[in-house]
């Protein structure tokens, strides 16, 4: 894979996770918690910030291909 095509890949890896932060936003996914051990976890909300993580990971990803490639 070229450096061309892993940057197309990790933005369209972006893509996704910003898409599923945009469906949780709108309500197009559902809230939930869950309990575990007497503690109430939201689960979506964890799931959205492990979400915006990942775009972060994958911006940082981009700009050092990017980078590479200058």
């Amino acid at each position: 894979m070229d450096e061309d095509e892993r940057i197309d890949v990790y933005g369209r890896q972006r893509e996704a996770a910003l898409g599923v932060i945009t469906d949780i936003d709108e309500g197009h996914i559902e809230h939930f918690d869950l309990s575990v051990d007497g503690e109430r976890i939201n689960i979506t909300a964890e799931w959205r910030a492990q979400k915006v993580r990942e775009v972060a990971m994958l911006d940082r990803m981009i700009a050092a291909w990017k980078q590479l490639n200058a």
